[in-house]
């Protein structure tokens, strides 16, 4: 097996409940964790003993849930690094062309599906923060190119939907399903999908704006055509200007009009099936493409201390989310946007307390990979993890463990001998 750390070097992604019963505690969050107390002491070596755990543990995990490769990017007390790991097997990535590569990289570009939600949700705050739309508008009043015809209405009313009801899963919108498109082939306009044009299943209202939750990808979705209908521009064209491009992200991508300049990784399905190279999801706002430093750079403002930068700076020079938006801005996206419901959400992100505070935290599910990403800012920790194969829930909750644990150790000083490991 082939294990190799790397300081300063990143990775994300996964399903809001792939992991919850690894997760410290489990209620919804329904207030902003507190801060650091003042009793925690910092120990420098945390990081360094999460990574030493990684290397000795997590290739016999992956290796018995048959992964043939695994990415973790992390972020903890200001640093960033990755782990990576290929199996030894030839071709074991389950690459479907001559393009994908032998082996798994820092350099890498993977999939990580649905973390493109929370991504877009971001784009939107920005574009709230700048005046061009609001979070409570009518979602119709913002649209220019789609409105929901009556049968997918069920007899709602369409201008009772809004924009945050779209970021929290409340609008009542489902999950179109789609079986992908050639990877060479023009996207449709997410209006068109939203249609059921173009190959996407027929979807309706499960319930009344407003009145439950219902998680999906359609009013995410929707989100990119009103993003699309507000900037005049093509979705990926927003974003990058929105933030890909204030934070230096140039290779990031929401399969919009670029191409992914770079090797990408596939994966495996639950049998060790190889997944074709030549699919991939029809929008943008549900399919995130990127290397994995580039995502923790992304997110790191979401978890850093608060000042400009967030600590970022030291890592490599460029912006975070702290300088593109106010505190109050920012703090929209971890507040609890959905009291009283079972399941509480921010914008874009599952929020849940625990004893480490506020966890936020993500899914994606594209085809052959588990992809997962978790913050919990008291403890100033960001993972991000990513596993080739879709049968690799055991694995993830196993390394997910791990993290959590050296990210406490952090604040108690007591990592760096690989004592009491969990």
């Amino acid at each position: 097996m082939e294990g190799r750390l790397s300081e300063r070097k990143v990775e994300v992604g996964a399903r809001p409940d792939a992991i919850d019963r690894g997760a410290p505690g489990g209620r919804a969050a329904d207030r902003d964790a507190p801060g650091r107390g003042a009793g925690y002491q910092a120990s420098p070596h945390a990081l360094d003993a999460m990574l030493a755990h990684l290397q000795d543990e997590a290739p016999a995990v992956l290796s018995a849930c048959g992964a043939p490769w695994a990415t973790l990017a992390v972020r903890l007390g200001g640093r960033t690094a990755t782990w990576v790991w290929s199996a030894s097997t030839k071709g074991a990535v389950g690459a479907g062309d001559d393009d994908a590569p032998m082996r798994v990289t820092e350099s890498t570009i993977v999939r990580w599906g649905s973390l493109a939600k929370p991504v877009t949700a971001l784009a939107v705050l920005r574009l709230a923060a700048l005046g061009r739309i609001g979070l409570d508008d009518s979602a119709v009043a913002r649209s220019a190119s789609f409105y929901p015809s009556v049968e997918q209405l069920g007899g709602h009313r369409a201008e009772a939907i809004t924009i945050r009801h779209l970021l929290t899963h409340t609008s009542g919108m489902g999950v179109p399903r789609y079986r992908g498109i050639g990877w060479d082939r023009r996207r449709p306009r997410a209006s068109s999908v939203l249609a059921g044009l173009d190959g996407a299943r027929a979807w309706r209202l499960g319930h009344a704006p407003g009145a439950g939750q219902t998680y999906g990808s359609a009013a995410y979705v929707w989100l990119q055509s009103i993003v699309e209908d507000v900037c005049g521009e093509a979705f990926e064209s927003c974003v990058r200007t929105l933030l890909f491009g204030p934070l230096g992200l140039d290779r990031v991508w929401l399969l919009g009009d670029g191409e992914v300049q770079g090797a990408i990784a596939w994966g495996v399905e639950s049998d060790g099936t190889p997944i074709s190279a030549r699919r991939s999801p029809v929008p943008g706002a549900t399919g995130l493409f990127a290397g994995p430093r580039d995502v923790v750079r992304l997110l790191a403002g979401l978890v850093d201390a608060d000042t400009p930068s967030g600590g970022a700076v030291a890592d490599g020079g460029s912006a975070s989310l702290r300088d593109l938006f106010s505190p109050e801005w920012l703090g929209q996206v971890l507040m609890n946007q959905t009291p009283g419901f079972p399941e509480a959400w921010g914008l874009g992100w599952r929020l849940q307390d625990s004893r480490d505070g506020l966890v936020f935290r993500h899914a994606g599910w594209p085809d052959g990979v588990l992809a997962y990403t978790e913050g919990l800012p008291r403890l100033g920790l960001l993972t991000c993890f990513e596993i080739g194969c879709a049968g690799a829930k055991r694995a993830l909750v196993r390394l997910a463990d791990i993290a959590r644990w050296h990210g406490r150790m952090l604040w108690k000083g007591g990592a760096g001998s690989g004592a009491g490991r969990p």
